[in-house]
């Protein structure tokens, strides 16, 4: 009978902490991780074994995939034996690479066979414009756009292909998708939305699809061509180890920055960070006197309602109210049809972190106003702490969501827990009553379900 070794799965967050301490990126915003088990190949004369290494190649460690992103890669051993059985026989983790290694020897073309588990997380810098291209692809204002000339076509595109599934992307796209457009969604990414809530952008994912809409997901762009003349010209997007597509018109909507270039804030003594922000203390005061920065200029989510309160705030501290904007809770709406409505914690976030939660979801399918309206995709979704009941994070997709998730602030600022929530009173019939539902059903005790 074959003995079998067991070694402790290395911890993803320690790695990821020293790895942010030896490449300064341990700020980074976490937007995607996963974890995938694989098996072991057979053990070169150097005493390694290969784990899946057309994977691993694409994922090395350290590896900065496009501007603005890492892709960081741990592989652990989960069990593993060795065939025929050898005593005393150590592996030893290599961090972030395709391969694992015996410390003691062991006969070259031994057979191994074992589960791992391959932990890939993709991070990335926060208020930067974030490329998931290959290489920079130029904007002309005609053909390649922003967002702003986006909603300023003359006439519908017959092709339009969109490079980034975030939320500027999606909203234009199911626009100009409406409008009869061919829309084709690239993203670097395996998944669209990239930090909002898993389940909450698979939900997406599929409505989006009913709607026409077509994705690339995993697409890195490797150019941008423009060719023809005049009203005649068009571009075709070469993505890696795809085919090309062409389109009339290619809408680059992969992120914003802070526009911090040109004011002449160096001159006047105004420090920035190391992602071109403003550094501001707690009354949004900067390294100069008498100079105040708000909004995308500083740090928290570059949002219209989050700079609006940045300055509520700083004139109320000029008053001697003590300021606070709670980052936490400024809600994420992504107006599409249906919209989506996030706040506070996902799912991902909360594993994570290591936080005990439960999680209670109601469809609109089963919302009496939904039905009558004929609006019934998507859900609300609450999670709250498994110990003390306080919401933590709620996450809607469906009719009114971004109407719906402002009841979700409400309660999360004055720290309300699930139960306060599904003891309050809604009025029937409501869209409203799903967030009810939502609460009761993180005990279980849904109603119409």
């Amino acid at each position: 009978m074959n003995e079998v070794w067991k070694q402790p799965s290395v911890s993803f967050e320690a790695y990821r902490q020293m790895v942010g301490q030896e490449m300064g990126v341990s700020s980074w915003h976490l937007i995607d991780q996963k974890r995938i088990d694989l098996y072991a190949d057979v053990i070169d004369d150097r005493q390694f074994i290969h784990v899946d290494p057309e994977r691993a190649k694409k994922t090395a460690f350290g590896t900065t995939v496009a501007h603005g992103f890492l892709t960081m890669s741990l592989l652990s051993v989960m069990s593993y034996e060795v065939i025929p059985p050898v005593a005393g026989v150590t592996m030893r983790v290599n961090y972030g690479f395709d391969r694992l290694r015996f410390i003691s020897p062991v006969k070259s073309g031994s057979r191994v066979r074992g589960r791992f588990t391959l932990t890939e997380a993709t991070l990335r810098k926060p208020g930067e414009l974030l490329s998931r291209t290959a290489v920079s692809v130029e904007i002309d204002g005609e053909i390649v756009v922003s967002s702003s000339e986006a909603l300023a076509f003359e006439s519908v595109p017959e092709r339009l292909v969109v490079i980034g599934a975030g939320y500027i992307g999606l909203e234009l796209g199911s626009v100009w998708s409406r409008l009869g457009a061919k829309v084709t969604v690239l993203e670097y990414l395996d998944r669209i939305l990239p930090g909002m809530d898993l389940e909450t952008a698979k939900d997406a994912l599929k409505v989006f699809k009913r709607q026409g809409l077509t994705f690339e997901l995993g697409a890195r762009v490797t150019a941008v061509k423009i060719a023809g003349k005049g009203a005649k010209r068009t571009a075709t997007v070469s993505v890696d180890g795809g085919a090309a597509i062409e389109a009339d018109r290619v809408l680059v909507a992969v992120g914003r920055k802070p526009n911090t270039a040109g004011l002449g804030l160096e001159e006047a003594g105004v420090d920035l960070d190391e992602r071109g922000r403003v550094v501001v203390d707690a009354n949004f005061a900067t390294s100069a006197a008498g100079v105040y920065a708000i909004g995308d200029l500083v740090a928290g989510p570059m949002l219209a309602h989050k700079a609006s309160e940045d300055g509520v705030a700083l004139i109320e501290s000029f008053k001697g109210v003590a300021p606070r904007v709670d980052y936490n809770l400024v809600p994420g709406v992504v107006y599409t049809e249906p919209e989506i409505g996030t706040v506070g914690a996902t799912e991902e976030q909360l594993k994570e972190q290591g936080v005990p939660y439960r999680k209670g979801s109601f469809p609109f399918s089963a919302n009496g106003r939904a039905r009558a309206l004929g609006h019934t995709d998507g859900r609300v979704k609450i999670l709250a702490h498994e110990q003390t009941d306080r919401i933590l994070g709620v996450h809607v997709i469906g009719p009114r969501a971004g109407e719906l998730v402002a009841e979700a602030v409400l309660a999360m600022t004055f720290g309300a827990s699930s139960e306060d929530v599904a003891r309050t009173i809604f009025a029937h019939p409501t869209l409203s009553e799903a967030v009810k539902e939502a609460a009761l059903a993180v005990e279980g005790h849904a109603l119409h379900m």
